[in-house]
């Protein structure tokens, strides 16, 4: 695309015709561009959509799919039930994503074990900006799934 597209230019200017012409011819091509990558965004969009409708068909989808209220009741639920864990502390959010900071072990120590030992996955973000190697993030997910990450979490520190 960049190729034709400065040949075009070239020829523009070879045959007298305003740079502003060119500039134009540039502005549809990035007038274009965005409109594909929507179209992209849409498709995509719409596709998460007929896949959310498909699984609550099937009574597949997680009970909050369509009902935020729900989740961010389970969001408070459990993150009342990660503050009750020994050597966690829990930042206090508005959103389904918590930040957690461990007395005991780093991130790094926290998320190999639960993956080695429970088969479950934390973010470490000790890389974020002002954080430290012992704060990770976890996020809402199903009632079952919640208990499962505080009770291996509980686990590994008070185990310890």
């Amino acid at each position: 695309h960049g190729r034709a597209a400065a040949e075009l230019a070239a020829g523009y200017v070879r045959q007298g015709v305003a740079l502003q012409t060119t500039s134009a011819y540039y502005d549809v091509v990035v007038q274009e561009r965005l409109i594909a990558a929507h179209g992209r965004q849409l498709a995509a969009a719409r596709e998460t959509a007929e896949r959310v409708a498909g699984l609550e068909r099937e009574g597949l989808a997680r009970p909050w799919a369509r009902d935020q209220a729900a989740l961010l009741a389970e969001t408070q639920r459990f993150a009342a039930a990660l503050t009750k864990v020994p050597h966690l502390h829990v930042t206090p959010t508005a959103t389904t994503f918590m930040l957690v900071r461990c007395d005991t072990l780093t991130a790094a120590e926290l998320k190999q074990r639960l993956a080695t030992e429970h088969h479950l996955l934390i973010r470490d973000a000790s890389n974020f900006p002002t954080l430290t190697p012992h704060h990770f993030r976890v996020a809402t997910q199903t009632p079952p799934e919640n208990d499962t990450l505080v009770h291996a979490l509980r686990t590994l520190l008070c185990h310890d």
